[in-house]
């Protein structure tokens, strides 16, 4: 997965960072998200919450926007 990051990264899809943390900064956000949602019952998730969370996330190390 790392290797996808620093390739996106080199071809100036994904702002400078660190492809490791990019990653787990993606993992650990959609983790949580299901462990609350699901396991402690913080929230409902449907699909249109989902896609929008996903969208965030990418939009969070993008420079431009993919929707």
């Amino acid at each position: 997965m790392n290797e996808l990051y620093q390739e996106a990264i080199q071809e100036k899809l994904f702002i400078p960072m660190n492809p490791k943390m990019m990653v787990q900064m993606h993992y650990g956000t959609f983790v949580y998200m299901l462990k609350a949602a699901h396991l402690h019952g913080i929230f409902e998730l449907s699909s249109e919450s989902v896609s929008g969370a996903i969208r965030l996330s990418w939009n969070a190390v993008t420079f431009r926007d993919l929707t």
